[in-house]
């Protein structure tokens, strides 16, 4: 009786520490794909910056092709990112970066505004 009363009770501690195992490899691979989309935003809205809200230069400084107003390009670990430009008030222009998993989860949103200085797009 002792021996099958030790069984269940190392049975129960293993299913529970699978599944504290299954859910912290789960929220590691989260984190890491979180800390690359956050990387990879970061870098297009330097970019889009850096061309003064005009996707069209952005695009030619991230090496990828402009489509109506929106940049889509795909990253490592099944990743895409999307440039789409939201708005324009006089010199000010402003763009939405998301990065989405290629099964169309969101991971990370980010607005970004740039000046352009001439006022031409």
């Amino acid at each position: 009786m002792e021996l099958l009363i030790a069984i269940l009770v190392f049975s129960f501690t293993t299913a529970i520490c699978m599944r504290i195992f299954v859910h912290a490899k789960l929220t590691a691979d989260y984190a890491g794909n979180l800390s690359i989309a956050v990387t990879a935003a970061q870098n297009a809205a330097e970019c889009y910056k850096a061309s003064g809200g005009n996707l069209i230069r952005a695009a030619e400084i991230l090496g990828v092709e402009t489509l109506n107003d929106k940049i889509e390009y795909a990253l490592e670990h099944e990743m895409t990112l999307e440039l789409t430009e939201s708005g324009r008030s006089g010199l000010y222009t402003s763009c939405e970066i998301a990065v989405y998993l290629f099964n169309g989860d969101e991971i990370y949103r980010i607005e970004v505004g740039a000046i352009n200085e001439k006022g031409v797009r």
